[in-house]
């Protein structure tokens, strides 16, 4: 073993891939097309590649955690969730980037755009409304762009 993680900050120690092993051979071969090393054999180069990648699959997670909200690592792992089609990650990364970004979008947005014609808490309400749809919106053509499945809620 070439490489290893120096801890797991899990809190309960486990530390758990993020990526597949379908993904991880992917990264694996991206990455071996992409460099050589001098007197090494393509299964060697893949080799060693694999331990590294796969080292730092079980450090990503509470790598991520570290740089960023829990919430934002769960939006990451249904990306990557294999086992869930389109439609159904759907509502579950929709409702994370509501809960994070919704108020305080509509709460940006309602400082530098007025809408004459409806009052104040109305406003606030159209806001709210169509952050929520464009974030909706934003999370359906980006899955659908990803799947060949069609995706809506």
């Amino acid at each position: 073993i070439f490489f290893r993680s120096t801890s797991c900050a899990m809190a309960d120690g486990d530390c758990k891939p993020l990526l597949s092993v379908s993904q991880v051979d992917r990264v694996v071969a991206k990455v071996n097309n992409s460099m050589n090393i001098p007197f090494m054999s393509e299964s060697s180069e893949a080799s060693l590649i694999r331990q590294a990648v796969d080292t730092l699959n079980g450090a990503m997670e509470p790598s991520l955690l570290a740089i960023m909200p829990p919430d934002y690592v769960e939006i990451i792992k249904l990306c990557l969730n294999e086992k869930l089609s389109a439609n159904e990650k759907l509502p579950l990364i929709s409702a994370l980037f509501k809960k994070n970004l919704r108020d305080p979008l509509a709460a940006a947005l309602n400082e530098r755009v007025d809408i004459p014609v409806l009052p104040e808490s109305m406003e606030e309400w159209f806001l709210e409304k169509a952050v929520e749809e464009m974030i909706d919106e934003g999370v359906e053509h980006t899955l659908q762009r990803f799947t060949d499945e069609p995706v809506s809620d």
